[in-house]
């Protein structure tokens, strides 16, 4: 089975995070308005709509669709996008997004979404920062956790926490830069291999700290 592209996400309980994720993957592709669809898994027909995403984009270099509450997905339907997850469109950046996802597309989740919430104890400062915050103490903190837990566990940890950290950061400004869309956008994708296994985690922590640094 194929492994799920880079630009099909899922993302659950947390429609802030689908919409930054979904904001910065317009800005990295400049996906015009035109080619940009939202809609509910209940209004739509799924088939219907992978069909169209095997259309090429018109006016950008890929299109974005955001199929919004998941959940009401039935199993049929979750089947046909398992299908098209392994096989996707190269031209299509594609969101799932709301409460859960049925079992057929549970693997791409890699672990459930839910987990960052059971990460937040150890970083509790960085989850109640109110924007950039002290960029210093932000990188120790992470440092620390790295050296004093297996490299297996920590790092996806240290990823999330950095992602919720650029989270904060963006919600305390009026304009959001290019600059922090592409280094949030560039932590889910890490984020992501991390759970399925396309990364090396020799010098992560290198790579990764190199990112927050651009902040």
């Amino acid at each position: 089975m194929k492994k799920q592209a880079a630009d099909n996400y899922i993302v659950l309980q947390d429609p802030e995070k689908a919409e930054i994720l979904k904001q910065s993957l317009i800005e990295k592709y400049g996906i015009e308005k035109g080619e940009v669809k939202n809609v509910f898994a209940d209004e739509v027909s799924i088939q219907s709509l992978i069909n169209e995403m095997r259309v090429l984009p018109l006016f950008s270099k890929k299109k974005l669709v955001h199929i919004k509450n998941c959940e009401n997905i039935n199993m049929d339907d979750c089947q046909l996008l398992k299908e098209y997850f392994e096989d996707p469109s190269p031209d299509v950046c594609l969101i799932l997004s709301g409460d859960d996802i049925k079992a057929p597309l549970k693997s791409y989740l890699g672990k459930d979404e839910k987990e960052e919430k059971k990460h937040e104890g150890g970083f509790s400062d960085i989850y109640r920062m109110k924007g950039p915050g002290d960029k210093k103490k932000v990188i120790s903190l992470l440092k620390e956790y790295i050296r004093d837990n297996p490299p297996d566990s920590s790092f996806p940890v240290v990823v999330n926490a950095s992602m919720v950290y650029i989270r904060n950061i963006i919600r305390n400004k009026k304009q959001v830069d290019k600059k922090l869309l592409d280094i949030y956008n560039k932590l889910y994708n890490l984020d992501f291999d991390l759970k399925v296994g396309k990364i090396d985690k020799k010098d992560l922590d290198v790579f990764l700290f190199s990112i927050i640094d651009r902040l």
